[in-house]
């Protein structure tokens, strides 16, 4: 009895197998959408999107090496170097532009890594 109840699930499933890869292939034979073209506005906005999304991630960045470096050293340490490297050097305006924001955050990432450092250094 349960050798017959086992072959039964087994040509169930089986059949069941069958049908749903008859079925995929018969979906993927039929031809797919053509995917709209982006228009200009699309386009441009996406652009803008995408360039203020990466602003955001180097702004992210400089902030939080500051504080790592606050918490690391004790004098100033420059960012400029770490910049180039990182991301890119400045040629344009915008580009002198987004470094000075960088910049910004990155001191007050420095400022923020500078009083975690001496709260841990005041604890007893």
């Amino acid at each position: 009895m349960t050798v017959a109840t086992v072959a039964l699930f087994a040509i169930g499933f089986a059949a069941s197998d069958e049908e749903e890869s008859s079925n995929s292939s018969s979906s993927s034979s039929t031809p797919q959408v053509e995917q709209k073209q982006e228009t200009e506005a699309e386009r441009q906005a996406r652009e803008k999107r995408e360039k203020q999304e990466q602003l955001e991630e180097i702004l992210k960045d400089a902030y939080e090496y500051g504080v790592s470096q606050g918490k690391q050293f004790t004098y100033y340490q420059k960012c400029d170097l770490y910049f180039t490297k990182r991301w890119f050097t400045p040629s344009t305006d915008e580009e002198f532009e987004i470094f000075r924001k960088y910049k910004e955050e990155y001191n007050r990432g420095w400022d923020e890594g500078k009083r975690i450092k001496e709260k841990m250094r005041n604890m007893q």
